[in-house]
């Protein structure tokens, strides 16, 4: 009898190996160009193994993104968890309640980009550049923000719980009404 139980999620391992197939790589490489065309993307990963999990079909959870340059992109409500952006460029990028938990952000270039509302628990953004970044609301539970640039980014009601930001820039940046319990600031 088939498992129709949906509340069994793919793991990291088998969300990561389906973009090492031939098919992951041709629609992960299709996804790109559609994104830099400002074109619509998730109707490209309808079939992915695992994409029926995310109900708005905008699953990109382990894709390998480093160093791509996704400036100015829509990425908004995207599933990204698990994904590596390290070194990629976001500049502008639009990433409002998008899911980033346990993403590799290290290094990526994110100034200007929105992210207000996203999910960063447990993410990398170790020397990520975050200047004038909308971080509004943002959950980074945990998150690695070690060297980051941070000059001028708002972060009111950012959720930075447990977050370290050791050697962090905070020059400038908004932090009204952010939780910092057991942050680690210096």
């Amino acid at each position: 009898m088939p498992d129709n139980d949906k509340t069994t999620q793919a793991t990291p391992e088998q969300l990561k190996d389906r973009w090492e197939t031939d098919d992951g790589k041709e629609r992960l490489a299709h996804v790109i160009a559609a994104l830099k065309r400002k074109e619509p993307w998730a109707p490209i990963l309808e079939g992915l193994p695992h994409a029926d999990e995310i109900p708005n079909g905008r699953d990109l959870r382990g894709a390998d993104l480093h160093h791509e340059d996704l400036t100015d992109t829509h990425l908004r409500h995207a599933a990204l968890a698990e994904a590596n952006l390290s070194g990629a460029r976001l500049i502008l990028a639009n990433l409002r309640g998008s899911d980033l938990r346990g993403a590799i952000l290290s290094g990526a270039e994110l100034k200007g980009a929105t992210l207000s509302r996203a999910q960063l628990n447990g993410a990398e953004l170790i020397n990520a550049g975050l200047a004038n970044a909308d971080l509004t609301r943002a959950e980074l539970v945990g998150a690695g923000i070690r060297n980051a640039n941070l000059r001028n980014a708002v972060l009111v009601d950012a959720n930075l719980t447990g977050a370290n930001l050791s050697g962090a820039d905070l020059r400038g940046a908004a932090l009204s009404a952010a939780a910092l319990p057991g942050a680690r600031l210096a």
